[in-house]
């Protein structure tokens, strides 16, 4: 069995022999009498890094053993350095220890327990077996980034079945031998966990723990949460996000809400005070409509609803409309409805004729013309 340094989660180089390496696939499974790379598991991705000068491409655990899979082999009986991608590691192990100081805050305080954990690329998300409400949770979040500032140990034990079995723990498995224990606090008193994945040392290490955001889910809730670095990432972002909202809007970024509530008015009196005079417009176009049968009307600005608003209305007093917007860089929406005609048929035609697309049903189709307001009003009056 390989002796795996990744108990102490800062140990990210060491030597090593080379025990056997064989073929797999287009690679090199390397077996070491020791090593500090995680071969992932418990949630958490394998670690990345190099051993000597080849680069760790992927990692292995079969019964015990710990493979390194390379792109070229090693010889048996050599010395190998390895060296651990430090940055995911630590980024890992941040949300990691962060994720066990929230499920043993969340046991504690709540009596729920963590049933599901995963870490995405985005985010971190930790599934518990019941509900709370976002006061709660913030409370929660409060009290585990107080447990970090107070930077208490994170130790790692393996207790023998006498000792396991009088242990306080939690564990999604029953487990009975070579159980690896992650104890938080000077006694365990934050969180003691069966886990096998490297952790921090101190709570310090994790720097802070951000809830973004929960969801019920499968009867309980769902939560994305991000620690340590990935947290301040998502913060610089999200600042970044506000900074340039609140200089478009030329406010403080403590005063985006309010602006963005004041501008959604404004848009909201925008699109009514739109509306009406849409309306307008279509009324000044149908009243010259009586006594044709067949018209093409032409409103650039329309957007497609308001278009098929003008064609219902003419179709109130003509049999057949095609009614265009757009302009002649960038082509034409069309809407054609008919009492008389097949529109489909007619829209074949169309789009023979200029290379549009479209469809619908037989008494109304829509689509794009790709051509100049002249071409298609030429078009309409030699078909009419």
């Amino acid at each position: 069995m390989t002796e795996r340094l990744y108990d102490n989660g800062s140990c990210l180089t060491f030597t090593a022999t080379v025990l056997s390496c064989t073929p797999d696939g287009d690679a090199w499974a390397i077996e070491l009498d020791r090593t500090a790379f995680f071969p992932g598991g418990g949630g958490q991705a394998a670690d990345s890094g190099w051993l000597g000068e080849n680069p760790v491409i992927g990692m292995r655990e079969v019964g015990g053993t710990i493979l390194h899979l390379l792109g070229r082999p090693l010889t048996v009986g050599e010395t190998v350095r390895g060296e651990i991608e430090a940055e995911p590691r630590l980024r890992r192990m941040q949300s990691h220890s962060g994720e066990h100081i929230l499920s043993g805050l969340f046991w504690r305080e709540h009596g729920l327990s963590n049933i599901g954990f995963h870490m995405g690329s985005e985010d971190v998300t930790l599934d518990l077996d019941g509900q709370l409400d976002r006061e709660q949770l913030l409370r929660i979040e409060k009290m585990a980034n107080l447990i970090i500032a107070r930077n208490l140990p994170i130790t790692v034990s393996y207790p023998t079945p006498d000792a396991l079995a009088a242990l306080d723990y939690r564990s999604k498995l029953d487990l009975t031998e070579n159980v690896r224990i992650v104890s938080i606090g000077e006694a365990g008193e934050i969180d003691r966990c069966a886990c096998c994945a490297p952790h921090v040392t101190r709570t310090g290490e994790i720097g802070m723990i951000k809830m973004l955001d929960f969801i019920h889910y499968k009867g309980g809730l769902r939560i994305h949460m991000l620690c340590g670095l990935d947290a301040l990432e998502d913060y610089h972002r999200k600042y970044c996000a506000v900074s340039s909202i609140a200089n478009a809007l030329s406010v403080k970024p403590g005063q985006v809400v309010d602006a963005v509530a004041r501008l959604e008015e404004e848009i909201s009196v925008g699109k009514a005070e739109r509306s009406a005079l849409c309306g307008r417009l279509i009324d000044l176009h149908t009243a010259a409509l009586p006594g044709q049968d067949n018209v093409i009307l032409c409103e650039p600005l329309f957007t497609p609803n308001e278009l098929r608003r003008l064609a219902n209305a003419a179709l109130e007093r003509v049999k057949t409309v095609l009614a265009i917007a757009g302009n002649d860089a960038g082509g034409y929406f069309y809407i054609l409805g008919s009492s008389a005609i097949d529109c489909r048929a007619m829209s074949r035609e169309l789009h023979a004729a200029l290379g549009g697309k479209g469809g619908g049903s037989s008494t109304m189709t829509q689509g794009h013309i790709p051509a100049a307001q002249s071409a298609i009003t030429a078009w309409w009056a030699g078909t009419h």
